[in-house]
């Protein structure tokens, strides 16, 4: 049973997850800040985050986001899996920055000693205006499946769900021990698994959780569980919701949270206020802007649009913005005139995240439209049905309930798909645009030098066709492809403004109308 020395208490809350180290809201957002901490100057507040704060080995973008959230007075984030896919640059950025908050999770495991182990904490107690409040934190349970091909698979594991219920649950009892009756746990899990488990809810069943504060499947969420005691737990995240005109990702959305605490540190639900706003409605911040150029030089102009480069739905549409970096891969792969020239690039529709309007096309516009920098460009062979394989399976995943991984962007070919989800009339494309040899009669086992990326060459999401052992004939290059496409743009479209043909990916009826 829980103890408390007070009366009803109000802790208010400014929580967001899925940061990804991008910055274009970032300036409104510290506006945003500086409007609840005003509204609360008197009031216990917390602000917290629900993890992947920063991306991979984007070095200057996480220094950036760092910096951010000690200006803001971030408390505590979990650790998310791409704070984790970072690794040694993760570390890095927090050793430049050194920030006042804490990572935690509970569930993290070290193969090895290694510097993160001082960088994160299982929980932690922070105290606000007298008042005490316990903080723990949940990393996801898919990390592994997600992280696999990362450096820092070497050194960390998570626990899986059962061992991390126990982990959280010990943590729990710990801070009841001291005397802490309000907790708040971060937990980047997502709401349920893909096997249907429901982690939320078995996470508040475990008791003396208050409030969850989620992250990782980008969806918004607004719910009331019971823990085995009976006593409501919320449970919060910012992200995608159908009635709202919310993405759920990148600081474009964040939430406040009033918890309302009877005597016994019980919150009561019907006393508790939440609400979701939408970053960019708040004024920009001159100082941040000032300290994004600082860091990451965002204005830089690279090229010109020609025309809006938009894509509703990047992972069931053809992408503009994938049309031009697929090409840029082929560009930088085929640089290297001593091996083999690529004639297909490949790119998993996840890995776009923004789109490019008309005009200007600077670092930053592409940094937040390829965010990801850990996986980096290969050139291998694939024969004719491996290519038709990863085709055929990314078009049907269009049919699945969480689309992934949605269409393969190409270049150097087009391909249409029919009412079945099959593919047909794929074309090598020739270096002006036209139709080149056509891969519907070759033989199954022809081959064809293609360009993607580590990630893919792991055979990530079910694209089992496109797995490359490490000493198969893979050729490695340095560069991510956003390091192509800046590249690309500078080279090549730096005295010209980039023009675009759609028609890449058909479906049966478009095809037909070509014609």
């Amino acid at each position: 049973m829980r103890v408390s020395f007070y009366g009803n208490s109000e802790i208010n809350v400014l929580y967001f997850n899925d940061v990804h180290s991008k910055s274009k809201y970032v300036s409104s957002f510290k506006t945003a800040v500086d409007v609840f901490d005003k509204q609360n100057e008197d009031k216990v507040s917390l602000k917290l985050a629900g993890g992947d704060v920063n991306m991979d080995k984007a070095l200057k973008p996480n220094m950036l986001i760092l910096k951010l959230m000690d200006m803001i007075g971030l408390d505590a984030s979990s650790v998310g899996n791409h704070d984790l896919e970072g690794g040694d640059y993760w570390l890095q950025a927090i050793k430049s920055i050194s920030p006042k908050f804490k990572f935690l999770s509970s569930n993290m495991t070290f193969k090895k000693p290694t510097e993160l182990q001082e960088t994160v904490a299982k929980s932690m107690v922070i105290e606000k205006k007298g008042e005490k409040i316990g903080l723990v934190g949940v990393s996801p349970l898919d990390t592994k499946e997600l992280v696999f091909s990362a450096p820092c698979n070497n050194y960390i594991d998570v626990m899986d769900f059962e061992q991390t219920l126990e982990s959280v649950k010990t943590e729990v009892e710990k801070l009841e021990e001291q005397g802490i009756d309000k907790i708040f746990l971060l937990a980047h899990t997502g709401k349920s698994s893909k096997n249907g488990v429901e982690y939320y809810e078995k996470l508040a069943q475990i008791g003396g959780i208050d409030v969850i504060i989620g992250g990782h499947d980008h969806k918004e969420f607004d719910l009331w569980y019971k823990t085995e005691r009976g006593e409501p737990v919320k449970v919060v995240s910012v992200g995608k919701a159908e009635d709202k005109d919310i993405v759920g990702e990148d600081l474009d959305s964040f939430g406040v949270l009033k918890a309302i605490f009877d005597e016994d540190g019980v919150l009561i639900p019907y006393e508790c206020e939440n609400k979701v706003e939408l970053t960019e409605k708040y004024p920009k911040d001159l100082s941040v802007i000032e300290l994004e150029e600082e860091y990451l030089n965002s204005s830089k102009v690279l090229s010109k649009s020609s025309s809006d480069m938009e894509c509703h739905n990047r992972m069931t549409h053809e992408h503009p913005v994938a049309d031009l970096a697929a090409d840029a891969m082929l560009w930088l792969v085929n640089k290297d005139e001593s091996t083999p020239k690529a004639q297909i690039a490949l790119i998993n529709s996840g890995t776009l995240r923004a789109d490019f309007k008309k005009g200007d096309i600077t670092v930053g516009m592409v940094r937040q439209a390829l965010p990801f920098t850990s996986n980096t460009l290969i050139k291998t062979t694939l024969t004719k049905k491996q290519i038709i394989d990863a085709l055929e399976w990314s078009a049907k995943s269009m049919t699945f309930a969480k689309i992934a991984p949605g269409l393969m962007q190409v270049g150097g070919m087009c391909y249409t798909i029919n009412n079945d989800y099959k593919v047909q009339d794929v074309y090598l494309l020739n270096e002006d645009g036209s139709l080149g040899e056509c891969l519907d009669d070759a033989p199954e086992d022809e081959e064809f030098v293609v360009a993607y990326d580590t990630f893919l060459q792991t055979g990530a999401l079910g694209l089992e066709s496109l797995k490359k052992a490490q000493d198969d004939d893979v050729i490695y290059y340095p560069e991510s492809r956003q390091d192509a496409l800046i590249e690309y743009l500078e080279s090549e479209f730096s005295s010209k403004p980039v023009e675009y043909n759609y028609g890449r990916i058909l479906t049966s009826k478009q095809a037909f109308a070509k014609k």
